[in-house]
């Protein structure tokens, strides 16, 4: 145990004394995000924390559902890695919304959406904040 906590320590050193020096790391605190809203789909805004997910490599970014915003059946070319950030963000799986089988999950869950797999997710109640990352470009198609 204590060897494989020794392997990060390098990585831990670095990140406590750089970070705040530059070198390329950057901090984004939650009062400086920058959202946009959506033009497609009223209730959600969305921010790109880093990286472009139209283009090639990693991107992060956040999706902030509006009460009651239940994001439309729709698929993705790209696995994509959700975490929720705040709030109880509720999702589904298939080509139809069926309200009854969306599944909870609350702060802190992380749901992974495998490429070309059909999905609805979105806020029942409360507004609620995810982050999403993965690998660009992803595309995403709704489906009608």
């Amino acid at each position: 145990m204590i060897s494989r906590l020794l392997r990060f320590a390098p990585l831990l050193v670095v990140l406590g004394v750089t970070a705040a020096e530059g070198d390329g790391f950057r901090v984004i605190k939650a009062e400086d995000i920058q959202w946009k809203e959506s033009t497609e789909l009223p209730g959600l805004s969305t921010a790109v924390l880093a990286g472009d997910p139209s283009k090639p490599g990693p991107y992060v970014i956040r999706g902030r559902f509006a009460p009651g915003l239940i994001n439309p059946p729709h698929t993705h070319d790209q696995d994509r890695y959700i975490v929720v950030i705040s709030g109880t963000w509720y999702a589904g799986i298939g080509d139809k919304i069926e309200p009854d089988k969306m599944q909870p999950l609350p702060a802190g869950t992380l749901m992974v959406h495998p490429a070309g797999g059909a999905h609805y997710d979105g806020s029942k109640e409360g507004e609620v904040i995810v982050q999403i990352t993965g690998v660009g470009p992803v595309s995403t198609e709704y489906i009608k």
